[in-house]
């Protein structure tokens, strides 16, 4: 009994999956039931889902399950079936089925196919039947002795070591690997020798003589055929003798940096250029821009620099003809570079290290290259030669067409040019006179595509091909070249990498079972009662989902124009096995659903949901309103009812778990008139709004299509939905037949339907939108049924002008009120005779048709996602929520005349405090301030100290200690201090210099929304070289950071949006060195928390638009030197915290992240020859860490 309840809608995902298997090429069910063993009456594919590709079985020939998952670690650690990730995305991301498939070739070698939509393994095997399309495997040969002893006269060991670190590792020797895989895989033997291009020149012979080193030295060497291409120079950079001795040419370097965090990659590159070159840096985020242009401060170059912000289009070459327009005219000669990460390809960060060292590896090389555009007037274009792994794919391009028309358009002939001489990746030193016309024509971000992740055939990729293109078309040589050695460039240490979208899916919340209702609802709890009504914090938890889902794509536009209004949102993705992170999740809402922007944030749903915290949480199902239930920090929880799905189940124990979710008391946002009735009727606060088409979409054909038999009837026939009462339909079908009515049924909504009626019909499966609406205007007639909630498909036919008869049922007679529809009475016959009515009754349908256009006109999504905001808002306003505006929120202008106040709270503070009070009483401030401690009745003296600096302007209040409590000493504190700006020091937190107070105080002025200010900490000098490695890492990071943080700018790209990292730092807000502005205060105090009240407030605070500022000139001396027990007691507070307030558990591998901070301080230690005694105490520590926090996650959760 309980499989069949773990069943329900996971069954129809199942199914879901085994129709998308069954209609594909890469399911074999023959080869799968053979190979495998399997009886007559299994079905292959459902074993393939439940089964198979858990044990690693192969579905065909065409499809290798355990390589997919070893290849791609991000699907197996999703725990996702590798053919379904395949067939919905895995194939338009380039992704391998087979080791065996060259999947670059064949895009490449067949531009006819359109590879963004298409799956490549299918057009592979249905126009060839295999994936050997081009009759080449690889091959050994077998090399005659004397061959390969000549070709070593012609093989430099030295360059292959240089260029191909990979391969020759310790004592392999070069030449051995050369001969045995080096020549194979493209890799050149020397400088003045490419493979690619020789090979290409024989690939038409047959046996040795196709192979090139045996042909190059029976025949190639005497016919003195070219190694290399006719123009490509060698660039000797072991010695320069004038290095930048050419300074008439004005030089600018171009880095479009779309993954920020690689700037650390070409800073050292940059550093090579003379100082009289520009740098121009384009980034497509503001948080992005303020981490360049901290990184580029603190890289100190010699070079003028500029960070500049661009729209994310055109991937670097947009910004780069567009964006950086000026450079063309500026300056005399350019490079660009970009920070390509080509994540499709396993050796994409190979190639671009390749390229970064071999155009900016060294200040020889770039002298050398200057020099050449100084000494060669016709130099238009220099390139590196093309990376080995690429150089295959240049030869045949699928671009042709587009840069044919581009070359035409600006008057070029490309007679004499070569399309295959151009810079695979983009990155070349041009001389800019030749680009002027290209730029004055293209100079424009409308002829780029907008960014959708494409591999290639945008007009981007084309103008990668075209402007080598338009240089020889001028007259202008283009030149490839090659260094006889490589200089690696060393990338700046300690930058941060780029965070894992990857994610577990939860294991508590599982769909379609009672499992889910183990535990009773909980009652809310905001930290605060004041909000942001114009720009909210919504989440949502929806079920995870694949293409066409008619539920999902309701919540998906819902969110699109809620973002369109200014709100913030997260989707809480359920059950998201479908899917290898929660990138390609948010992917597959745009590239599917709808365009969702970087407002929404996307994450797996927890098992934890203490995580989840905002303004509002909309349930959007019964099976997400139970860890909707669970969560506490909301001022209020809505139910997104688009329908009663207690019918959905049969009388029994799956639709009272339903029905219970009705009655866990959140507002409910009904879809239509029937379910805000019933939601009345049980007591829920409920406001409704309508379905609506998409008039994008929808609508009449612009000619009047002449009436032809038999009449067209679209049929919406989705079987496993039984809400559809398809089967009545299909009796009423056959009887209209037995009747003798001419009609043809046009069947939609699910693939492979399995007939025992008797009608004519076409079956079409799932359709896109687009197309449903092509099939509506072609169709005379809709049939459409539901039986509990109405639904978007007939007013979707209405709006194309389509004639529709409807269920007779309460929920559509709620919303059809004026004849839109013709109601059919729920029997074969009464269908049968609405049916035959209205197809003989022109009249009526016209009528019909003008009622219908009325109804469906009248309304629109942005209008329905209005009355979902403002029922939102008027549900907060019920509850008593303080609405604030944007508007509404402090801007503290810093003058003279502005006071600040310093609060400490204290508790046997010991002699050491005597030096804290030293420092803040001579702070040098262009303002007033005094000193407040707030002493919780020490016994060492600690108040006596402190009176001592009465004539300082510092006073001392005492409470008991039983009063004390972080969140809440603190606002006292700031109640009984008058500054307008409030310095928040703890006891043991020492400002390093006099100029603290003036700095912390000053980043007010840094954003026109700051509400609190954090500066640095660093570790006191007698503590251990561990802690102050990580404190100044700590904080070296921050200082990267956009120096004011808020929603609207976010965070650096390389952090996942809503991510465990990412939110750490948004909230990193810390009391030990922070500043307060006092109407904020006023605003939302400090939650009275025993501890970490100072992330609890600064998390909130951003809610509010607020915005917090960071001044690393604001620094504190401030570290600990705990023994084991202080340590774990500390870890356990810090543990309990982080699982209490934000659901997050810091460790949830302890023993690999031991092993971890161990292995990083062992290298840290040999490395800076940390004595083994320290080292040993380190490890200690660790542990304690390690152990205190996980000790305090699991108290949490007790």
């Amino acid at each position: 009994m309980m499989g069949y309840l773990n069943f329900g809608k996971k069954r129809r995902r199942l199914a879901q999956h085994r129709d998308l298997i069954l209609k594909s090429r890469l399911f074999d069910k023959e080869y799968y039931t053979n190979k495998y063993g399997l009886k007559n009456s299994t079905n292959a594919a459902m074993h393939y889902c439940t089964v198979g590709w858990v044990s690693g079985f192969n579905p065909s020939i065409f499809f290798d399950t355990k390589f997919y998952l070893a290849t791609y670690t991000d699907v197996r650690d999703a725990n996702v079936n590798p053919l379904v990730h395949y067939l919905t995305g895995g194939a338009q991301e380039r992704r391998l089925p087979t080791p065996g498939f060259n999947v670059n070739a064949f895009c490449l070698e067949h531009p006819e196919f359109d590879f963004q939509t298409d799956n490549v393994a299918e057009l592979c095997i249905s126009r060839y039947g295999t994936y050997h399309w081009n009759g080449e495997q690889r091959r050994v040969d077998v090399l005659p002795s004397d061959v390969v002893e000549e070709f070593k006269s012609y093989f430099d060991k030295d360059f292959y070591r240089s260029f191909y670190a990979d391969a020759t590792p310790g004592d392999v020797d070069p030449y051995e690997h050369f001969i045995e895989y080096g020549q194979y895989e493209d890799r050149d033997p020397s400088a003045t020798f490419d493979a690619c291009l020789y090979r290409n020149k024989i690939k038409k012979r047959d046996g040795l003589e196709s192979n090139y080193i045996y042909h190059f030295i029976r025949y190639g060497r005497k016919a003195g055929l070219e190694t290399h291409l006719p123009h490509e120079i060698c660039i000797d950079t072991s010695s320069s003798d004038r290095v930048f001795s050419n300074a008439s040419l004005k030089t600018c370097v171009h880095a479009h940096c779309y993954y920020p965090e690689l700037l650390a990659e070409l800073i050292p590159g940059f550093s090579n250029f003379p100082s009289a070159a520009k740098i121009i840096v384009t980034v497509v985020s503001e948080a992005d821009r303020c981490f360049a242009e901290n990184l580029l401060q603190r890289a100190v170059l010699q070079q003028e620099w500029e960070v500049r912000l661009v729209p994310n289009r055109g991937r670097d070459l947009g910004p780069f003809i567009v964006a950086c327009r000026d450079i063309w005219y500026d300056f005399d000669i350019v490079l660009h570079v970009h920070t390509k990460a080509s994540p499709h390809l396993g050796w994409g960060d190979s190639w671009r290290h390749y390229l970064f060292d071999q155009t900016m590896g060294s200040k020889a090389l770039i002298s050398k290259i200057i020099e050449r555009f100084a000494s060669e007037p016709e130099l238009g274009c220099l390139y590196p030669r093309n990376y080995f792994q690429i150089r295959r794919f240049t030869i045949r391009d699928a671009n042709l067409a587009v840069v044919e028309a581009v070359m035409k358009s600006l008057n070029y002939s490309m007679a004499g040019t070569h399309i295959s001489n151009y810079p695979a990746g983009s990155m070349a030193w041009y001389r800019t006179s030749t680009m002027r016309d290209l730029i004055e024509k293209f100079g424009v971000l409308d002829r780029f595509e907008e960014e959708e992740g494409q591999f290639d055939l945008t007009f981007a990729h084309a103008l990668e091909r075209v402007m080598p293109l338009v240089v020889q078309a001028q007259g202008f040589l283009v030149r490839s070249y090659m260094t006889p050695r490589r200089h690696p460039l060393k990338p700046i240490a300690g930058m941060p990498g780029r965070e894992s979208s990857v994610a577990a899916v939860a294991e508590r919340w599982p769909r379609d079972t009672p499992k889910v209702a183990r535990h009773p609802p909980l009652p809310v709890r905001p930290l605060s009662g004041t909000y942001n009504a114009a720009c909210l914090h919504i989440h949502w938890i929806v079920p995870s989902f694949i293409p066409g889902a008619g539920g999902h794509m309701t919540i998906f536009r819902m969110v699109e124009f809620l973002e369109r209004f200014g709100h913030f949102q997260t989707i809480w993705l359920q059950n998201a096995v479908e899917f290898a992170d929660q990138a390609e999740a948010k992917k597959r809402i745009q590239q599917w659903y709808r365009p969702i922007g970087n407002r929404v944030h996307l994450r797996y749903l927890p098992d934890d949901v203490r995580q989840i915290s905002g303004d509002v949480l909309i349930a959007s199902d019964c099976w997400t309103a139970f860890p909707a239930a669970a969560t506490q920090n909301f001022k209020e929880r809505f139910y997104f009812i688009q329908d009663f799905e207690p019918s959905f189940h049969p009388v029994g124990e799956m639709q009272l778990t339903a029905n219970v979710t009705y009655d866990f008391g959140f507002a409910a946002l009904c879809a239509g008139p029937w379910l805000d009735g019933i939601m009345r009727e049980r007591g829920a606060w409920t406001r409704s709004w309508n379905l609506c088409a998409d008039h994008n979409v929808y609508y009449p054909a612009s000619e009047t299509r002449p009436r032809k038999q038999p009449v067209r009837i679209a049929y919406y026939a989705r079987p496993y939905t039984p809400r559809r009462a398809v089967g009545l339909g299909f009796a009423a079908f056959e009887l209209l037949r037995e009747r003798g009515v001419d009609f043809h049924v046009e069947l939609f909504g699910e693939a492979e339907l399995k007939l025992d009626f008797q009608f004519p019909y076409t079956q079409h499966g799932v359709l896109s939108p687009e197309e449903l609406a092509d099939l509506y205007r072609s169709c005379d007639l809709g049939v459409v049924f539901s039986t509990t909630n109405y639904s978007l498909i007939p007013l979707e036919m209405i709006a194309c002008d389509l004639p529709v008869v409807e269920i007779d049922a309460p929920s559509t007679r709620a919303v059809f009120t004026n004849d839109e529809v013709t109601f059919a009475y729920p029997t074969p016959y009464g269908i049968a005779d609405a049916i035959e009515g209205l197809m003989t009754d022109p009249e009526r349908q016209a009528r019909q048709k003008a009622a219908g256009r009325a109804l469906v006109e009248a309304t629109s999504w942005e209008g329905s996602a209005r009355s979902l905001e403002a029922a939102i808002l008027e549900r907060l306003d019920q509850r008593g929520y303080t609405a604030r505006q944007s508007a509404d929120l402090p801007a503290p202008a810093i003058g003279s005349k502005v006071k600040a106040s310093i609060v400490i709270p204290t508790f046997n503070a010991g002699g050491d405090f005597k030096d804290v009070l030293d420092i803040i009483t001579q702070q040098a401030c262009d303002f007033s301030y005094d000193v407040l401690v707030i002493d919780s009745s020490s016994t060492d003296g600690t108040p006596d100290l402190v009176k001592r600096y009465a004539d300082r302007r510092v006073r001392c209040e005492q409470i008991s200690q039983a009063d004390f409590q972080h969140g809440r000493t603190r606002n006292l504190g700031i109640a009984q201090s008058d500054g307008d700006f409030v310095a928040l020091l703890t006891q043991d937190a020492r400002p390093v210099d006099t100029r603290w107070l003036s700095a912390l105080i000053g980043g007010f002025a840094m954003g026109p929304r700051v509400a609190g200010v954090i500066g640095r900490h660093e570790a006191y000098p007698m503590h251990d070289p561990f802690t102050h490695r990580d404190m100044s890492q700590m904080f070296d990071s921050l200082a990267l950071l956009p120096n004011v943080i808020d929603y609207e700018t976010g965070l650096p790209s390389y952090l996942y949006p809503g991510g465990q990292a990412w939110t750490m730092l948004m909230h990193f807000y810390s009391d030990n060195n922070s500043a307060m502005s006092r109407e904020a205060w006023k605003i939302l105090p400090y939650p009275e928390i025993d501890w970490g009240e100072d992330q609890v407030w600064a998390d909130e605070m951003l809610r509010l638009g607020f915005q917090k500022a960071y001044v690393n000139d604001a620094a504190v001396f401030h570290s600990h030197s705990f023994d084991v027990k202080a340590q774990t007691k500390v870890s356990r507070t810090e543990g309990a915290f982080w699982a209490t307030q934000f659901g997050i558990d810091l460790h949830p591998d302890p023993k690999g992240a031991l092993a971890a901070l161990n292995a990083r301080d062992m290298a840290y230690a040999i490395e800076k020859g940390v004595p083994a005694k320290v080292l040993k105490q380190r490890y200690a520590i660790n542990r304690a860490t390690v152990e205190g926090r996980v000790a305090g996650w699991q108290a949490s959760k007790s």
